[in-house]
């Protein structure tokens, strides 16, 4: 019983993650296009590596804070909406609520 938990909370786990990594890519792909920038030009602004831009469009990157956060000031995005992106659970606290 506690066996099939695990596997069941690992999977929902696996798929967060899938999910997320998906949305995190959506909203990537969107801003470099609504900023007219390429993959490459967003790179040498943003300092960030090509392959690894490339690899968070696809939702295969697993991109840190730091990282979304250059992107973000790269294509003079909203820093907000990819830390809500990223942690939605801390928006969904009832403390959170009235914020932003």
């Amino acid at each position: 019983m506690q066996g099939d938990y695990i596997a069941e909370f690992s999977y929902v786990r696996e798929r967060n993650k899938e999910t997320m990594s998906e949305t995190i890519a959506d909203w990537l792909r969107e801003e470099r296009k609504k900023s007219h920038l390429t993959q490459l030009e967003l790179a040498a602004i943003s300092e960030i590596g090509l392959s690894q831009i490339g690899a968070i469009e696809r939702g295969e990157g697993n991109p840190t804070m730091s990282t979304m956060i250059a992107l973000s000031t790269a294509m003079k995005a909203s820093h907000e909406k990819i830390i809500r992106l990223m942690f939605p659970h801390l928006f969904e606290a009832d403390e959170f609520k009235n914020i932003g």
